[in-house]
């Protein structure tokens, strides 16, 4: 285990800004400014696979808070979303990246007061180290079944993103 999955792990109550801080942290504790310029240019807009660590921490710095105001935006579009989320659910998250996308869902529905977990996640997504992150954190909020389908939105079939809930 790694020194970042372990302070991850430890987060007593975990947030997306949580494991962003967790991230930022490593970048600034392990590269110049320079190289975290460098790394951001890289990601050529969150638009490439990414297959480096630090590069999924240089993801988080640079495009985190967007993510985050993103789904805070949408979610907060949706009358009543404890209705929604009242019985047995499944989120399917595609190119869901380090899953940023279901912890700030998660997040958005704590802040409203809203604790039943879905019954089941999927994650898909090409990038197996992002995909990897994805668990752990959606792991650090008591998610029972999480479903990692490790390929590109084209190659997903019926059979991986099945699902016996009536919300999805």
């Amino acid at each position: 285990m790694t020194t970042y999955e372990l302070k991850i792990k430890n987060l007593t109550s975990p947030t997306f800004d949580g494991i962003r801080n967790i991230a930022i942290g490593q970048l600034h504790a392990q590269f110049a400014q320079q190289q975290i310029q460098k790394m951001h240019n890289k990601l050529k807009r969150g638009a490439v696979v990414i297959d480096q660590e630090e590069l999924l921490w240089s993801y988080l710095l640079s495009f985190g808070k967007m993510h985050q105001a993103k789904i805070y935006e949408a979610l907060n579009r949706i009358p009543n979303i404890s209705d929604v989320v009242c019985d047995e659910y499944t989120i399917i998250d595609w190119g869901c990246g380090q899953g940023l996308a279901t912890v700030c869902m998660f997040d958005f529905l704590h802040i409203k007061r809203v604790y039943n977990a879905p019954k089941k996640v999927i994650f898909i997504e090409p990038s197996e180290m992002a995909i990897k992150k994805a668990f752990l954190y959606t792991n650090l909020y008591d998610v029972d079944n999480i479903v990692l389908v490790n390929k590109s939105i084209d190659k997903v079939d019926v059979n991986d993103i099945s699902t016996d809930t009536p919300i999805t």
